[in-house]
């Protein structure tokens, strides 16, 4: 079994949707992945990570993900807080077993 690797990446946009929604744009930083995979993301000094599926493309030079807060979550709050130029830690992408 491979042991999945963390790696911080840049956040390069932030687009809030709503009041609960966001869309966070980061660095991709040669982090493969096909349709389908989702990645772990979590605040760059946390101990808690959230999946996450991909919400870009697997040609576009950045990741994307969409957030949903969960206002008493381990993840969602801390990422909410975080702006362009912070930092966050991804997984490298895993798919889900049919």
């Amino acid at each position: 079994m491979r042991k999945r690797s963390f790696n911080l990446h840049k956040i390069i946009e932030k687009r809030v949707l709503t009041d609960s929604t966001f869309v966070l744009r980061m660095e991709r930083n040669g982090l493969d992945f096909v349709a389908g995979q989702h990645i772990q993301v979590g605040p760059p000094n946390g101990i808690h990570t959230r999946e996450y599926s991909i919400y870009s493309g697997p040609a576009d030079d950045y990741i994307e993900i969409l957030v949903r807060e969960v206002e008493d979550g381990l993840v969602t709050p801390a990422l909410k807080k975080l702006d362009v130029e912070d930092g966050v830690v991804i997984n490298d992408a895993v798919a889900t077993s049919p």
